[in-house]
């Protein structure tokens, strides 16, 4: 994207890139380690990288539960 000199410009939480608004208008919970207590915003990459991993934390938490309840479900498992 090229960018005018009053076009407003906002810079990604996660990977530090700066995106015009439209391209960094998602916000989502970081991990621990940036330091943020909330929701920040992030680009369209980033957030689909951190969206997949919340996916992944969420079936393995599904499967444990499973398997702490004596139903395993390898279906869940990829």
């Amino acid at each position: 994207l090229i960018y005018s000199t009053n076009a407003p410009q906002h810079h990604c939480r996660m990977c530090g890139k700066v995106y015009c608004y439209n391209c960094s208008s998602q916000s989502a919970p970081l991990p621990l380690e940036y330091g943020y207590g909330s929701a920040q915003r992030v680009c369209g990459p980033c957030h689909a990288q951190l969206a997949s991993s919340e996916k992944q934390r969420s079936d393995m938490l599904i499967l444990v539960q499973y398997h702490l309840r004596g139903f395993v479900d390898h279906t869940l498992v990829q």
